[in-house]
This record gives structure tokens, sequence and C-alpha cells, in this order.
């Protein structure tokens, strides 16, 4: 029998600091938007590039720390798992979710020298998404249970 496995690795610039919310059931959620960047050649040899932003959520002690030391432009690297949840909003869909389990700064010299820095702004955070997984994973760890 073979195993699966389910996890995830990015290393990235972190857009902004992280966003701790506090969960209904008093457990804390802070929100990571990572940047990662592409660059290539085209076949007319000119440079292109690409910037994916990425949200992952943090839980619990994870969470706090990430928000006490973490700042705006560190070079990060973080693991951890991806999880479909079903969309309360849309019956029948799903959304998936980047969740860590591990986060490690990479920065030695922070600030970032310049020039390695993404330089545009994160999109803006839904909150509301933020609550449907909040009150998802609550509604999972009872179910676990």
């Amino acid at each position: 029998m073979s195993s699966t496995v389910n996890q995830f690795q990015i290393i990235g610039y972190l857009g902004n600091a992280p966003a701790l919310k506090n969960l209904p059931d008093g457990e804390q959620v802070a929100i990571l938007q990572i940047a990662t960047q592409s660059r290539w050649k085209g076949l007319d040899g000119s440079l292109n590039e690409k910037i994916d932003w990425h949200i992952i959520y943090a839980y619990r002690r994870l969470a706090s720390t990430s928000a006490d030391f973490l700042k705006k432009g560190m070079l990060l690297r973080v693991a951890g798992s991806i999880e479909n949840w079903p969309r309360p909003s849309n019956p029948g869909s799903s959304r998936t979710y980047l969740k860590a389990k591990e986060i490690k700064h990479l920065t030695s010299n922070f600030p970032v020298p310049k020039g390695e820095a993404i330089k545009i702004e994160p999109p803006a955070i839904n909150d509301s998404e933020i609550f449907d997984a909040a009150k998802l994973e609550s509604v999972k760890k009872g179910i676990s249970r």
C-alpha cells in the first residue's frame, strides 16, 4: 500500500504584518500573506515576472508567535497542510486553505536589501472568508473529538 502526503512548502516574502483574529471559541488565528515570484525570459528575449499571493492561516501558539515576531518584508519558509472546506455561502463548492504548521524566518539581515523584496501590496483579505474558515475549523475540531 502506498502512503499519501498532504503538505505544502512556500518560501516567499511576507506582504503585511500578520493579521491576528480572535475566534468565537477564544482561539487565535493569524493570517499571513506570502508573495512568491517567478522570473523567466520570453521568446523575444524580454524578462517577465509573475507574483503570486498565498493566504496562509496559523492557529493557536503559532498565531500569537507570528503576530509578535513577523514583520512585513521578511523572507519566510512556511510549511503545513492543504485543506478543502465547503463554502457555507455556496453549497456544493469548496475552498482550499493553507494551514501553517511551521514558520521559519530566513532573512538574516532584516530589513531586506533593496531590490530583493516584492514591491507591490498584497490583495485585500475578505473577513467573511476568514471567519467561515474559522467556524469550519471549530466544527471540524468538534467532530474529531
